[in-house]
C-alpha cells in the first residue's frame, strides 16, 4: 500500500507537458484552425503544466508584433501587428498565435474571425499555454463560449491556467478563496487545492468526521453544478497524508482537488 502511494505521488509531482513537441516548429495558427475539437490533446489532471517552448527564430517577429500592437497616438497598428504575429506563428510561436487571437477578438474583426479567435485560443490552451487557458476561463465566465465548451469550461480552464503558472489567475483565485473564507462560505484554512503542494488545509480540524464535513462544504461551494465526483484516493508525502478528489464534467474534462488530511483521527 505504501509503495502504491509513493508511486502515485511520483506521478503527481512530475511535471507532464502536453503533446506539442512534434509540432513545435510547425505553423501553430494553421494547426489551431484545422485541428478538430475531438483531436485536441488531453492535459494532465495532476501537477504543474509545462507550457509550450518558444522557438528562438520567432522571437524578433514576436517583438515587432508587440511593438506594433502598442498604443501610439491613440491607436495601434492592428494590420502590422497581425502580420508580424502571423509570421511568428508560422515559425511555431504559441505566444504570437495567442497575441494574434487576442487582436482578432478585441480589434474589431468580423464575427467569423472573432469565432476563429476562440478556436485558436482553445487550441493553445489545450496545449498548456497559460495565457490562452486564462483567456478561455474568462470567456467562459463571461458566457462567451458556445455549447461545444459548455457551462463548466470556465472552472476547468482557470484550473489549467493556474497550474501552468498564470499569475493573474492564481492571484484572482486566491482573492476569491480569501473572500469566501471571510464570509464563512468556506471553512477556515489555507491552500487552493489545485495541487498536492497547495492542498486545502483546514484550521482546527482533528477528526475525520469534521474533516469530511469541511471537504463537503468546500466542494459544494466551489463546484456547485456540472461536476460529478468520480473518484477519491489517498496518498502520503513528506510525512503528510492527502485526499485527492477527482471530478469530471459532461465534456470529459477532469479536475483534481487535494485536501491535507494529516492528523485526522
Amino acid at each position: 500500500m505504501l509503495m502504491r502511494a509513493w508511486v502515485t505521488l511520483l506521478v503527481l509531482l512530475v511535471s507532464v507537458g502536453p503533446v506539442w513537441a512534434a509540432s513545435a516548429k510547425q505553423d501553430v495558427l494553421k494547426l489551431a484552425l484545422e485541428t478538430p475539437l475531438t483531436d485536441l490533446p488531453k492535459l494532465p489532471v495532476d501537477g504543474p503544466i509545462t507550457p509550450p517552448p518558444e522557438p528562438a527564430e520567432a522571437a524578433e517577429l514576436l517583438r515587432q508584433g508587440r511593438e506594433a500592437a502598442e498604443l501610439t497616438n491613440g491607436s495601434i497598428d492592428v494590420a502590422a501587428a497581425l502580420t508580424y504575429f502571423r509570421k511568428a506563428a508560422s515559425k511555431g510561436s504559441f505566444e504570437a498565435t495567442a497575441e494574434y487571437a487576442y487582436l482578432l477578438r478585441t480589434g474589431g474583426a468580423p464575427p467569423e474571425q472573432k469565432a476563429n479567435s476562440i478556436t485558436i485560443t482553445r487550441y493553445l490552451a489545450a496545449h498548456g499555454h497559460q495565457g490562452a487557458a486564462a483567456a478561455m476561463g474568462m470567456l467562459g465566465f463571461m458566457g462567451r463560449l458556445g455549447p461545444e465548451d459548455g457551462a463548466t469550461a470556465s472552472k476547468y480552464w482557470f484550473n489549467i491556467a493556474r497550474r501552468a503558472g498564470n499569475a493573474d489567475a492564481i492571484k484572482t483565485n486566491n482573492n476569491v478563496l480569501t473572500s469566501l473564507r471571510s464570509r464563512g462560505d468556506l471553512p477556515p484554512g489555507v491552500g487552493d487545492g489545485d495541487r498536492v503542494e497547495t492542498a486545502f488545509a483546514f484550521t482546527g480540524i482533528t477528526t475525520t468526521a469534521d474533516g469530511a464535513a469541511a471537504v463537503e462544504k468546500t466542494m459544494s461551494t466551489l463546484f456547485k453544478s456540472g461536476w460529478t465526483q468520480v473518484g477519491v484516493s489517498s496518498l502520503t508525502a513528506q510525512d503528510k497524508t492527502f485526499a485527492r478528489h477527482l471530478l469530471a464534467d459532461d465534456k470529459g474534462r477532469e479536475i483534481a482537488v487535494f485536501f491535507d488530511t494529516t492528523g485526522w483521527r
